[in-house]
């Protein structure tokens, strides 16, 4: 091969490189289950593999509780991203994934929220037990890790017992934000990711001391490793690109894996 030919062929080989999955021979679409309070990060998440696959990715949202129940009685998710591990270890334990298909993709951070102008709340003051606050919105904290933290940070300050009266509780965090927009609770417990835009209202972010990490892991089914896309996006949600998303979107990383 002379020198010419060489240039060329390393100058084409290099393009393909760089190309690399989105020059994919076959398109493939998706279904990916996401926990309740990553959805709109994902969301954006499926923008950006989207312009650089040719496959397509549906989205399912639910509590992590939910939508594992639903993948051991057959749902057909490829990949799921809980709030949590001990989910996604439930699939192992049920011979439904496998151990090596398992990392955290986002370590969550817990927010108490509420839809008006707080200034307490914002320096970490607003105290729950008071008679001002008829209504505390909380994800389940039997299906979702968001609550569960929730409850943990009450049981640590010892506020507990004052308020539990006043629990209204969500079946995922994505409905517990909504009673507290809707005004059908004065005050909540959510992720940071779903008020760090929010045109109106105060938030605190709850000190990580409080709870257990909120390690969110991700998983193939083992339907999902015979599936192109999910694999595709399975790597990707690992790139530096989707990772700087998941940090804007307020989300922690974890070097761990």
């Amino acid at each position: 091969m002379s020198l010419m030919a060489k240039q060329i062929y390393c100058f084409l080989f290099s393009l393909v490189i760089i190309g690399g999955p989105a020059f994919s021979a076959k398109a493939e679409t998706t279904t990916v289950s996401v926990a309740s309070n990553f959805i709109t990060t994902a969301e954006k998440l499926v923008v950006m593999f989207e312009e650089q696959f040719d496959h397509k990715v549906k989205l399912a949202s639910g509590s992590s509780g939910k939508i594992v129940t639903q993948i051991l009685h057959g749902a057909p998710f490829d990949l799921f991203l809980a709030a949590d591990f001990s989910h996604p270890i439930k699939l192992i334990e049920n011979g439904m994934a496998r151990r090596e298909d398992l990392f955290t993709y986002a370590v969550g951070r817990l927010a108490l929220f509420s839809s008006q102008i707080d200034k307490e709340l914002e320096q970490g003051t607003a105290p729950l037990s008071s008679s001002n606050i008829k209504r505390i919105a909380v994800a389940n904290p039997r299906l979702a890790p968001y609550g569960q933290a929730a409850f943990e940070y009450m049981q640590a300050t010892n506020v507990l017992a004052a308020t539990k009266d006043k629990l209204v509780y969500g079946n995922n965090v994505a409905q517990t934000y909504q009673f507290i927009a809707t005004g059908n609770a004065n005050i909540g417990f959510v992720a940071l990711s779903q008020v760090l835009n929010v045109q109106k209202g105060s938030y605190w972010l709850v000190p990580q001391k409080y709870h257990a990490p909120l390690k969110q892991a991700a998983i193939l089914t083992l339907k999902g490793t015979r599936n192109q896309a999910a694999r595709d996006f399975y790597a990707f949600l690992k790139s530096e690109v989707a990772r700087a998303l998941i940090r804007q979107q307020g989300y922690d990383i974890s070097e761990e894996g």
